[in-house]
C-alpha cells in the first residue's frame, strides 16, 4: 500500500519592495531631508544599501514606515 502525504498550502502573499527616500517620504507626508534625518536618529526603521559605507543610501519598506 503506498501512503499519500499532504503538502500544507501556504497562502500566497507578494514581496514587498523596498522604496527609496523620495518616495518614502511621499508615504509619510515630510520632506526627503526629514526622512533622512528621522532614519539616523532611529525615529523610524531603515535599510542602508551598503551598511559599511560613510554615507549610507537608504531603503525602506513601506509596511514597516505605516507601523511606526
Amino acid at each position: 500500500m503506498m501512503s499519500t502525504q499532504t503538502i500544507p498550502v501556504v497562502p500566497f502573499s507578494p514581496v514587498e519592495r523596498f522604496v527609496d527616500p523620495d518616495t518614502a517620504a511621499n508615504y509619510l507626508q515630510t520632506t526627503r531631508r526629514r526622512v533622512l534625518e528621522m532614519v539616523r536618529e532611529g525615529l523610524i526603521p531603515g535599510h542602508p544599501l551598503d551598511p559599511h559605507a560613510k554615507k549610507k543610501d537608504w531603503r525602506f519598506l513601506l509596511s514597516e514606515l505605516h507601523a511606526y
